[in-house]
């Protein structure tokens, strides 16, 4: 689990690449090509994630007692699970901000060990007859669920999701997550980066670079946010890219390095 400048969202799909298109025989008197100009790749660490909720596993479950938001979530730390149903606020972001509760939030909250994909399951309402008349804009959201670490520096202590309910289906529609590095606390939206980024403690699956197939993969592009090449393709500009990302072809705006999380 990790934070990448945004956050590298934890089970991102692996991205298979087809491979970049073949530069065409020059003519003859063609001029020389110009000689390949370094690209520029800003770097920016790696934050652990203590807490990561699994995006697909989210469902409703009802009973005699009500109405329950079941899910699935792993963590590395003790902590709580919250989650409030028809919540208005919570969205702010930003430096020396953290994940509070709303005003006049009542959520229902369970306790939680460290360990991988554990299962929560926490009371919303008698019934969903509120739906119909809460209409959803930037801060009004039918459920918000918070998974929080009790403890943690340098890592990602906080994960708050923001759920749409639509007949009896739940989307994931907007994560942030608080970040703690030295003395400083910061909420940031959680963007997800789509590859394989190998973390050092198990050795890469399907996590080579697309274009030199040998070295991890690194460097994440935007604005696609696809992680498909180390280091060393992402220093070279060619004309065979034509500063397009090498899977979906579209138009490169700048890549991040992804320095490698620490053995454990």
């Amino acid at each position: 689990m990790g934070c990448a400048a945004s956050v590298r969202a934890e089970g991102a799909p692996a991205a298979y690449a087809a491979p970049p298109p073949q530069a065409r025989q020059a003519p003859p008197n063609a001029p020389s090509p110009k000689p390949c100009q370094a690209s520029k790749v800003t770097e920016a660490p790696v934050l652990k994630s203590l807490v990561a909720l699994q995006r697909d596993s989210c469902r409703l479950e009802k009973d005699e007692n009500g109405c329950f938001l079941a899910f699935h979530f792993s963590a590395s730390a003790p902590g709580s699970a919250r989650a409030a149903f028809l919540v208005v606020g919570g969205v702010k972001s930003g430096v020396d901000v953290t994940l509070e509760l709303p005003p006049g939030t009542v959520p229902s909250e369970m306790q939680f060990e460290a360990g991988p994909q554990q299962m929560g399951r926490l009371f919303l309402s008698r019934d969903l007859g509120g739906l119909a008349s809460f209409q959803e804009k930037e801060d009004h959201h039918h459920v918000m669920l918070d998974l929080r670490a009790n403890f943690g520096s340098e890592a990602v202590v906080a994960q708050r999701s923001f759920l749409h309910l639509d007949g009896g289906e739940v989307q994931v529609r907007r994560q942030l997550v608080e970040c703690h590095s030295g003395a400083r606390t910061t909420v940031r939206c959680l963007e997800p980066l789509y590859g394989t980024l190998p973390n050092g403690r198990q050795p890469a699956v399907e996590g080579e670079c697309v274009i030199c197939l040998e070295k991890p993969k690194e460097v994440a592009i935007l604005h696609c946010r696809h992680v498909c090449l180390c280091f060393s393709c992402a220093q070279i500009t060619s004309s065979t890219w034509s500063f397009q990302c090498p899977v979906c072809r579209g138009r490169v705006a700048g890549m991040v390095g992804l320095q490698q999380l620490p053995a454990q």
